[in-house]
């Protein structure tokens, strides 16, 4: 045993005589003895030097090339700061997120300028620099003219947007447009001077270096920490949380844009789980609803305008069922339709069978009432929408083209649907009413009101239009036993002088009011006005109750006033005031 033991210390001895020499023996050794790898504490000892190194070559980069390199990375980091602060708003920009973003966007932009002499990189600048371009004007205009980001919400309504609604939009639209174009020249002439600037430069090795480095650690903190924060948030959210630490933040909306659109897509896969309704015998041979556009409560001499914009309606005031304080569903049409025609609150989330139990089927169900869709809005999109699906149970349908001419044009379309066969009639008309820009929503002889402030003018020359517009299918249905529903989807806010949707009470503050011929039941014959809240989803019961339809189920009532988008829902209540 002593003879082992002596001949083992002197084993060990020399390894540790060896430590320096290039014995792989007296390595393993003294690893086998330790167990602890011998390149653990060296790894920072070689590290610190290797570190030490770069920064004196990055000094020594910027004292051998002058002025021109400090100059073209300091334009470069101010180009890159400028979206990162529209995205995230005043004192918001600061966000880790944006850090990484701009982060990869400088980093991606000194790769490009040092390898722009290859074609590829040429073609990778372009289509990088113009979607950038495109992030940045659908960001400055959501910016001012929304006061919001550019969200899911925006998105759908970009999509489902027809070719004429997008030239009525053109003026509002084109500063931004020019926003966008400025932006991809400014960037495109900086990338070009930056590469020669740095082809010029003594090391230019170094910014490709820089740039590998920066762009590897970030790309790696955005794949490895968005993934971690939806499993900390128990979300499905990793896409869109990647998405945002991109300087292409705008797809973060496209993708849950197109998930949305998806599941639109299931709800024609879906049949309405309700039975056969229970149909009450009434007299009742027409119900007309008119859907409103943009119409926001105040602009109406109904509920108080000084201006007088509702003469036909004041006139009716014995027939009408006026409520005082009606609120839309959302302040877009896009989300604001659907909750009022089927069984679902606004809601967050959304559940394909719940479109498909609307109301429109439940009349087509009851084999009595005939089932019209009569738009002044456009058909494109109508396979993807919301509106469009719900639309689509309707038996007989038309869709003007060119979309948004002014809503007399839809009068002989009701006039055909009333001298048709059927005995009973459920017809919706979907107006252009308000909608921006109003100068354009009715003819020269409705331009009653001269005003300082000419936009407001039109806005109420428009609301008196769609007054005309009522009075006409109220004239129609006089001597037959009808009932009328007249609601905007949603109201407006003015910003910078526009009339505009706007996530504000002033955005969802509509007018809503039942007209009765004198010829119908005297179940249905309520006038006077509903001081009660109420929210513009009641109008599935309404409509069952006009109807004579009765279901085992009921809709619950929307008491707390939820106004809701995709990305977004919260209570009227709790809304700001808007303009």
């Amino acid at each position: 045993t002593r003879h082992h033991d002596e001949q083992h210390y002197r084993t060990r001895d020399t390894a540790r005589t060896d430590h320096g020499s290039s014995s792989p023996y007296a390595w393993t050794h003294v690893a086998e003895q330790s167990q602890v790898p011998p390149f653990l504490p060296l790894a920072p000892i070689n590290l610190l030097p290797m570190i030490k190194r770069f920064v004196i070559q990055i000094r020594s980069f910027f004292a051998e090339n002058g002025i021109r390199v400090p100059l073209f990375l300091l334009a470069a980091a101010l180009l890159w700061l400028v979206p990162e602060f529209l995205n995230f708003a005043p004192f918001r920009w600061f966000r880790p997120r944006a850090a990484i973003s701009f982060l990869l966007s400088f980093s991606a932009f000194l790769l490009l300028a040092y390898y722009l002499r290859t074609i590829l990189a040429k073609v990778i600048a372009f289509l990088f620099l113009a979607l950038v371009s495109v992030n940045m004007g659908l960001l400055t205009a959501c910016l001012y003219l929304w006061q919001s980001d550019f969200t899911v919400s925006e998105f759908l309504a970009l999509t489902h947007t027809s070719p004429g609604e997008i030239r009525t939009m053109a003026p509002a639209i084109m500063p931004y447009v020019g926003v966008a174009l400025s932006f991809f020249i400014i960037a495109c002439t900086l990338l070009v001077w930056g590469h020669r600037v740095i082809r010029a430069a003594k090391r230019r090795e170094i910014v490709k270096r820089v740039g590998f480095i920066t762009l590897t650690l970030t790309l790696c903190i955005s794949l490895i920490g968005c993934p971690i924060l939806s499993l900390l948030h128990r979300d499905s959210r990793t896409a869109e949380r990647v998405w945002h630490t991109t300087p292409l933040y705008f797809f973060a909306a496209v993708n849950e844009g197109i998930n949305i659109q998806i599941r639109l897509r299931q709800v024609q896969k879906y049949s309405s789980t309700i039975q056969a309704p229970t149909i009450l015998p009434n007299s009742t041979r027409n119900v007309v609803v008119i859907l409103g556009e943009s119409a926001r409560r105040d602009a109406l001499s109904l509920y108080g305008q000084q201006y007088a914009t509702t003469p036909i309606a004041n006139t009716q005031i014995d027939n009408l069922l006026i409520y005082d304080s009606a609120v839309a569903c959302a302040p877009h049409t896009l989300y604001a339709i659907p909750p009022m025609l089927c069984s679902a609150l606004p809601s967050t989330s959304f559940n394909p069978r719940d479109m498909a139990n609307n109301i429109i089927h439940l009349a087509n169900l009851s084999n009595l009432w005939t089932t019209y869709w009569i738009s002044n809005q456009g058909k494109y999109g109508v396979h993807d929408s919301e509106n469009g699906i719900i639309a689509g149970f309707s038996k007989r349908q038309h869709w003007m083209h060119p979309t948004y001419q002014h809503d007399g044009v839809l009068l002989p379309f009701l006039d055909s649907a009333l001298h048709d066969d059927s005995p009973k009639k459920l017809i919706f008309i979907h107006l252009a009413g308000s909608h921006t820009p109003a100068h354009d929503r009715f003819p020269k002889q409705f331009a009653r009101f001269t005003l300082a402030d000419q936009e407001l003018a039109d806005y109420l020359n428009s609301v008196l239009y769609t007054d005309y517009i009522t009075g006409e299918i109220y004239h129609r249905l006089e001597d037959s036993p009808s009932i009328v529903i007249y609601l905007s989807d949603h109201g407006q806010s003015r910003i910078n002088g526009h009339f505009l949707h706007h996530w504000s009470k002033k955005g969802v503050e509509v007018p809503l009011f039942i007209w009765h011929s004198q010829s119908v039941d005297s179940t249905f014959k309520r006038h006077g006005r509903i001081q009660q809240p109420t929210s513009t989803s009641d109008l599935f019961e309404l409509l069952k109750f006009y109807l004579g339809i009765q279901t085992l189920d009921r809709k619950p009532d929307n008491t707390d006033l939820t106004v809701c988008e995709p990305d977004n829902a919260t209570t009227y209540r709790q809304l700001p005031e808007g303009n």
